[in-house]
């Protein structure tokens, strides 16, 4: 596995020496190949598709999902403990800084529940696709049972 010429993705330092040893492959996976897709080009924010994270990570629509929720409980506990040193620190909402420490923490909040309604929207319509193909196990065992009376039925004539 060698490298094409060196073209870089300036990654926080933070990430290999604080948060990589408590993540999973999938998060880990996950999280690079965001910053790949953001500060890779530059961007801070950017609106990325769960399929386009699944092409690029090669991992499974859950395994994705599953991953983008752990990093948003994370990142929310990151955001509480930056405002819990706020007021330690006695700031209140008069500092920008404790300001902006429940701002993070909101945003944070806000991050987590979509990541949460959107694992509960998989879950469901994983569910309708198990149900739906119950649904036709259970019409193909009723044709099955309806040609074996059928066959008993010409047996006994």
């Amino acid at each position: 596995m060698g490298f094409k010429s060196p073209r870089y993705t300036q990654t926080p330092n933070d990430l290999f020496d604080e948060i990589m040893p408590d993540l999973s492959e999938a998060q880990l996976k996950t999280i690079l190949y965001i910053i790949r897709r953001t500060l890779g080009y530059h961007i801070r924010k950017r609106p990325m598709r769960i399929a386009t994270i699944q092409k690029g990570t090669k991992l499974g629509r859950t395994s994705v999902i599953n991953a983008l929720t752990d990093l948003a409980e994370m990142n929310l506990e990151a955001a509480q403990d930056a405002l819990k040193t706020e007021v330690a620190l006695g700031h209140d909402e008069f500092d920008a800084s404790y300001r902006l420490a429940v701002l993070r923490v909101e945003n944070a909040e806000a991050a987590l529940q979509s990541a949460r309604d959107t694992v509960i929207a998989v879950e469901r319509a994983n569910q309708e696709q198990i149900d739906a193909q119950e649904d036709i196990v259970d019409a193909t065992q009723e044709q099955a049972d309806v040609q074996a009376d059928a066959l008993d039925d010409l047996k006994e004539a």
